[in-house]
């Protein structure tokens, strides 16, 4: 091999090797913001590709998107939050964390992160919504939807055996009941009364015009809360709907079931593993005067890093880009709405897009809006889960309506007195 050769080998490798540094370099600069929140299923694929196509926009920065069980956010956080070790930048929580993670300082106000966005603003976000972020004239939280159990029909058994009933928008237990009586024969169940027990408890309560919290208080053992349960008790020993222990999903997306509570994240599934289930969406079965239908809502927060050992200024720098992500999701909430929730954003529910979904009927009507409910107490996680605790107990007959009221009760308290 002559030398001129052997040289133009050498020149080669070299800036082969010297090419492979600088692609190196360039990917050691990208800088990460770590973004936690609670989309493990299928909803977490549309978050991933919003969160991927954010990224496209900015260069300097990747916003690296982790999928966590909300069980071990909560318990991750704080964790982080005191050792200063690996805290994520922002995330994602359901709007009943908030004010407890203002009081343990995790969270940090969001005002000048948002301020260079006029466009987020209360009157662009669906009220309820939006006032669980606020203390003290500081935002600490951005909704990003409401979320939950809502009704669920199917079209075709619908117009079979009740095409009538939806022509005011609703269903009522009379008219299950109705609808049973006419369906039973075929094998056909009017009611998934199985799912989200606790849901459509904390739902009849308020539709019996009952408060589960009052006064600032757990209000668990109430006269509507006995008279929720006298009317779910109803449901299951009726013969018309499906019984603790049923396979209420795969009943209903089989065409089983005529009409149930199912989460707004349903619909995910359904697309991808039933495609040729023609269901619609209505509000919550119907059993008391007064409109209403429980839901959660999952809002954005960022974490407080003065614990941590990244620069101040460094975590400035990434605020600027998170307040450019939260309005990249403000602007393209219709596209979060694909999995199935209702967005917080208002412009996105006016959107031709999301009037296409199925969902679309609970915005449709003042009423519907205004029946999306949440319950504001700093406390509800443990009100709700000691509910939760006892429901299928009670409808089981393992405890009685006295017994499981009062348990709950009490566990609320007592849980509330250790955390205040």
């Amino acid at each position: 091999m002559s030398l001129k050769v052997t040289k133009l080998i050498r020149l080669t490798i070299l800036m082969g090797l010297l090419l492979s540094m600088s692609l190196l370099t360039g990917c050691g600069n990208k800088k990460e913001i770590v973004f936690w929140n609670p989309f493990t299923g299928l909803d977490g694929e549309i978050v991933t590709k919003m969160v991927d196509d954010f990224n496209a926009t900015n260069p300097e920065y990747t916003i690296t998107n982790v999928p966590l069980a909300a069980g071990d956010i909560y318990t991750k956080v704080p964790l982080a939050s005191q050792s200063g070790e690996e805290i994520p930048d922002f995330g994602v929580i359901h709007y009943y964390m908030i004010s407890n993670w203002i009081d343990q300082g995790i969270l940090v106000p969001m005002n000048e992160v948002i301020a260079e966005h006029p466009e987020i603003k209360a009157e662009n976000y669906l009220q309820d919504a939006w006032e669980y972020g606020e203390r003290d004239e500081k935002r600490y939280a951005l909704p990003l939807d409401m979320h939950g159990a809502i009704g669920y029909y199917n079209v075709d058994l619908m117009n079979k055996y009740g095409p009538n009933v939806l022509d005011d928008g609703k269903v009522t237990w009379e008219e299950i009941q109705e609808m049973g009586e006419l369906s039973k024969a075929d094998g056909i169940t009017a009611y998934g009364g199985a799912a989200f027990l606790g849901d459509q408890f904390f739902t009849f309560v308020g539709q019996l015009g009952g408060d589960l919290v009052k006064d600032g208080k757990p209000n668990i053992d109430s006269p509507e809360a006995r008279e929720a349960i006298a009317r779910m008790t109803e449901i299951f020993d009726s013969g018309y709907s499906t019984v603790i222990g049923d396979d209420n999903y795969s009943m209903f997306s089989s065409g089983k079931v005529i009409f149930t509570p199912e989460g707004t994240w349903t619909v995910t599934g359904w697309r991808n593993d039933y495609p040729e289930l023609n269901y619609a969406v209505a509000p919550m079965l119907i059993v008391g005067d007064t409109p209403y239908n429980f839901l959660s809502s999952h809002q954005f927060v960022i974490y407080n890093k003065e614990n941590s050992k990244e620069k101040p200024e460094v975590t400035e720098a990434k605020r600027k880009v998170i307040g450019d992500f939260l309005e990249y999701m403000r602007t393209n909430s219709d596209t979060w709405a694909t999995a199935g929730h209702l967005p917080a954003a208002l412009a996105a529910t006016e959107s031709a897009a999301f009037k296409a979904l199925p969902q679309s009927v609970l915005m449709d009507t003042e009423e519907n809006r205004e029946s999306l409910r949440m319950i504001d107490y700093t406390n509800w996680q443990y009100v709700q889960d000691a509910c939760n605790g006892v429901l299928e107990d009670i409808l089981r007959g393992n405890l009685t309506v006295d017994e499981g009221l009062a348990k709950a009760q009490k566990e609320a308290q007592d849980k509330i007195a250790e955390v205040e």
